[in-house]
């Protein structure tokens, strides 16, 4: 009886917590941090080759991709 409650409670979550219904996911989606390291290292920035990248070159990749942008531009520099 356990284990029914279990699977019933995850297949209930997966429902609440997966994509909805309907959705096409068209909207705007943060990039690959690799992506937006390539962008930059292509535009002549100084790109740590691991690690965050700094918020000047979020800001930037942000700046040129509004359409797309995803990622918080409110990070301290």
């Amino acid at each position: 009886m356990a284990l029914s409650s279990i699977s019933q409670g995850v297949a209930q979550a997966t429902r609440v917590i997966g994509t909805q219904p309907g959705s096409t996911g068209s909207g705007p989606t943060t990039p690959n941090v690799a992506e937006v390291r390539v962008w930059a290292r292509e535009q002549g920035m100084d790109v740590p080759p691991r690690g965050r990248l700094r918020a000047q070159i979020w800001n930037a990749w942000n700046a040129a991709h509004p359409a797309t942008s995803g990622h918080d531009t409110a990070l301290s520099q």
